[in-house]
């Protein structure tokens, strides 16, 4: 009797450790199951975010207005546009020795797309900027 007894205890501790739905597979699944919850919570937060957006977008024109602006370079208008930029940056560099005296010392454009008209040019000519390869 008591080897009968030794026999179904290591049986079943044989069962209980190594084979399928042991200790080890749900070891695994617990492992997993924390796995899918941490990749829930992080889906249900870009969700919110998203759902956030989406009634911004649909009930308010400041989110519009902002993607308008830094997505597309749109402003409003009457709005004046500056674009403020270093010279070095863009590749202009001005001249390493002085100006002679009573020359102005040139500057770079503030934008390298726009081409300044010539100095002796109609004052219409100075109305509006022109594009390079434009016919002036």
């Amino acid at each position: 009797m008591v080897f009968v007894l030794i026999a179904l205890t290591l049986y079943l501790q044989y069962a209980l450790w190594f084979t399928r739905g042991g200790v080890r597979d749900v070891e695994k699944l617990n492992q997993a199951v924390a796995e899918q919850k941490t990749e829930l919570a992080r889906l249900k937060e870009r969700n919110r975010a998203l759902a956030a957006e989406v009634i911004d977008l649909k009930q308010g024109l400041d989110a519009v207005e902002e993607r308008a602006r830094s997505e597309m370079g749109m402003i409003k208008r009457g709005e004046v546009f500056f674009r403020m930029t270093d010279p070095n940056v863009l590749g202009h560099n001005l001249p390493s020795k002085p100006a002679p005296a009573g020359e102005p010392v040139p500057e770079p454009p503030l934008d390298p797309l726009v081409r300044e008209p010539p100095a002796n040019a109609p004052p219409s000519a100075l109305a509006a900027p022109v594009a390079p390869g434009a016919q002036p």
